[in-house]
């Protein structure tokens, strides 16, 4: 492949969007005082009918963390939270179908995974996916989400509104961040040297890239972290979602097949890791690998497929969905 063609993949991935619909938790929406026939101070809600719930609408990218548009929600909805100090918190969360979703998995596989997203259909999920927004100290799903540390020295200036021009000054999602990049960078090298070398300016560089959806300054920096070439790559930093059943599988992936001599394709992998799922390594007939909400072939090598379309990471996620009918490949 060459590298005109490479490159356009990977700016269609980083380019690539989903639609979103959040709307706010009704209990959170303010209320009014008034005065009611007896004197008597009333609250009744300033939302008179369904119409007038407010809807934020937006487009997203799906190369990226859900928090890195909270900033913007927030200040859409501020004039319609109840409680003020709510907006200087870091307790918020979304809901599809009443399920919180995990704030530290990149927002188009949440799409992917909570929509059993099938790129096959031409009509799947072409609405918006609507989210419900939510809030509460004591209400943070912690058994679902892995709850978001108090900002350093408890600082009471911290408030997400102000970043809505700065995403890469979000602390937590950078902390979270380079910690999967060292573990993506040790899977790859057998160490993580080579991420933890980086200049200081290359590692600030690496983290507003990822902040300001910058492909070309991501690619440039993380192709220093890696061995000079395929040969010498460790292991192939993939995860896959198995659908129903929750699960997360990183399986141990060497680039290279040791038996054939050749670059180890998708099929092979799946063969061996979800035989149940994928019986044979060249045809889908159970269920069907998704990354970026793109149908994989089953022949793609998985080292080009990383190197196309990881994620931001430094992994490449890949969600399995079940097969609607047989897809030859």
């Amino acid at each position: 492949m060459s590298s005109s063609v490479s490159s356009e993949i990977i700016s269609s991935v980083w380019k690539g969007t989903i639609k979103l619909k959040i709307v706010l938790e009704r209990e959170l929406i303010e209320v009014s005082n008034g005065e009611g026939s007896d004197g008597v101070t009333t609250q009744e809600s300033r939302l008179e009918k369904e119409s007038d719930i407010p809807v934020f609408y937006t487009t997203s990218h799906r190369n990226t963390y859900f928090h890195f548009l909270l900033p913007q929600i927030l200040f859409f909805f501020s004039d319609h939270i109840k409680d003020r100090e709510a907006l200087s918190r870091n307790d918020w969360w979304v809901e599809f179908e009443k399920v919180p979703l995990k704030w530290n998995w990149p927002l188009g596989l949440l799409h992917d995974i909570y929509r059993s997203y099938n790129p096959s259909n031409p009509n799947a999920n072409s609405d918006p996916w609507e989210l419900v927004l939510r809030f509460g100290k004591d209400k943070y799903p912690i058994s679902d989400i892995i709850p978001i540390a108090e900002e350093p020295n408890n600082n009471e200036d911290f408030s997400l509104i102000p970043l809505v021009d700065d995403p890469s000054s979000i602390t937590f999602l950078e902390t979270y961040w380079v910690n999967q990049m060292k573990e993506s960078c040790f899977v790859l090298n057998g160490s993580s040297k080579s991420i933890m070398n980086l200049s200081k300016e290359s590692s600030a560089n690496l983290w507003r890239s990822v902040a300001f959806k910058d492909a070309d300054t991501f690619e440039g920096i993380f192709r220093s972290i890696l061995p000079k070439h395929v040969g010498l790559i460790n292991h192939v930093p993939v995860r896959f979602y198995l659908p129903i059943s929750n699960l997360v599988l990183q399986p141990v992936i060497s680039p290279i097949n040791p038996d054939s001599k050749s670059k180890t394709t998708i099929g092979e992998v799946l063969q061996v890791s979800i035989e149940d799922l994928f019986p044979a390594s060249l045809m889908y007939t159970v269920a069907l690998p998704v990354c970026h909400g793109v149908l994989v072939p089953m022949n793609t090598p998985i080292i080009d497929l990383f190197f196309l379309m990881k994620y931001m990471d430094g992994f490449l996620h890949i969600n399995i969905i079940m097969a609607e009918k047989m897809v030859m490949t």
